[in-house]
């Protein structure tokens, strides 16, 4: 019985983190500047967001699907969906990519899959970004990740968009203010070679100096590939080992709890022989 009794208390250990209370996260930015909107909170799911979109866009243009009404709304959507922060997975929902972001790496907490992001509010820019990405490929409009600067720091998480047969840049998290350039959503590669452009747009939000080193490294990702497929892979197990852990544990102890009861007595003769091998041990 004590393996019965060892997986049992590992059953009820391996429970204490579903019984975590739940963090309180921020409601509010703590920009003023940021273009958040609470009450879009509730669209919680990426099927959510495409409706909400569909009937936004369906307002501008009944006739037929327009591309570029249905890249601004998504901005827009994702501009007051999330404000700046990090969304990461508490003990309650994945211990295990939990802790390993407290006490390994703290990127290995962060959420990086589009569909469980819509629950939070707040995302940091990669994040963000990967939401906004996710409901354009569903429309089947093209998109590749932009990377700017250094993973040391500093550095920008944005992309582009793909539409007239040319790439569009487009940043969803620090929210530039296109109406300060005559060339708005333009790929990174102008905007190389025309940076006053940025400085407009990004003033107030990346000096001419932090830009300068932004693009002093740039890298691209390729047409509609998955962002962070090492991390969602990584999120995806570590899940199913948070939830099938106490299952595992649980059937160990009712197979050793069966054992024990349906071992079968010994007979006589046996208990015999045995008595006789401890007072007569073979010299």
């Amino acid at each position: 019985m004590k393996f019965f009794y060892l997986y049992l208390v590992l059953f009820v250990l391996s429970l204490i983190p579903f019984f975590k209370p739940v963090p309180l996260t921020r409601s509010k930015p703590e920009s003023q500047k940021e273009h958040f909107s609470p009450e879009l909170h509730a669209i919680n799911t990426m099927d959510k967001a495409e409706l909400f979109l569909n009937g936004v866009c369906n307002k501008v243009s009944k006739e037929k699907f327009d591309t570029l009404s249905y890249i601004r709304a998504t901005q827009m959507f994702v501009n007051g969906k999330f404000f700046h922060g990090y969304a990461e997975y508490t003990v309650r929902q994945n211990w295990i990519a939990a802790l390993s972001g407290r006490y390994i790496w703290f990127h290995l907490s962060g959420v990086v899959i589009p569909e469980e992001l819509m629950a939070y509010q707040e995302g940091l820019c990669n994040q963000q970004t990967m939401v906004f990405m996710a409901l354009l490929q569903r429309k089947g409009i093209s998109t590749r990740v932009v990377g700017l600067g250094y993973p040391t720091g500093p550095g920008h998480f944005l992309c582009e968009v793909k539409y007239n047969g040319t790439w569009h840049l487009y940043d969803v998290t620090t929210e530039p203010n296109w109406r300060l350039t005559s060339f708005p959503n333009e790929g990174i590669a102008f905007y190389k070679q025309h940076r006053k452009e940025l400085y407009a747009v990004y003033q107030h939000i990346y000096t001419e100096s932090q830009i300068n080193t932004l693009l002093e490294r740039v890298e691209y990702g390729k047409e509609n590939e998955v962002p962070a497929k090492r991390m969602r892979l990584l999120h995806r197990v570590t899940y199913y080992l948070t939830i099938g852990t106490p299952l595992t544990l649980l059937v160990l102890a009712l197979i050793q709890f069966k054992r024990h009861f349906r071992k079968e007595p010994e007979t006589e003769t046996e208990q015999l022989v045995a008595a006789a091998c401890v007072e007569s041990p073979v010299l």
